[in-house]
């Protein structure tokens, strides 16, 4: 068993939990992305078992897939904003990069992108 099937088993419940997979293959797929992974398996682990609904397990899938997205370069690294007395546990994702964004209308493209949402 490897490295990202062991970190798998340790975040997902069970082996068909809908995270999984993606897990699994951004864990395979980016040595820092397991890495961060790895420093945040028990917080990755209550994210996935509070996430009881479709709607929730979504939000740890976006969060998961901005998070691979993010190290997939390997030259950033990627840290939760750290929990403070009394708060709720650390949900920011923080990174020092610069980014952009714009609106999906402006895009070329965004049409189809739209179409197939």
């Amino acid at each position: 068993m490897g490295a990202a099937d062991r970190l798998v088993e340790a975040v997902c419940a069970a082996p068909g939990h809908s995270l999984a997979a993606p897990l699994r293959g951004w864990c395979a797929s980016s040595r820092p992305f397991l890495a961060f992974a790895q420093a945040n398996t028990t917080k990755l682990r209550r994210k996935v078992r509070e996430a009881a609904g479709l709607e929730a397990q979504a939000d740890v899938w976006a969060e998961l897939a901005v998070a691979a997205w993010l190290l997939r370069s390997g030259s950033g690294t990627l840290t939760y904003e750290p929990l403070k007395a009394g708060e709720d546990a650390g949900q920011i994702l923080r990174c020092p990069c610069r980014m952009e964004a714009s609106c999906m209308s402006r895009w070329p493209g965004s049409a189809a992108v739209a179409a197939s949402t």
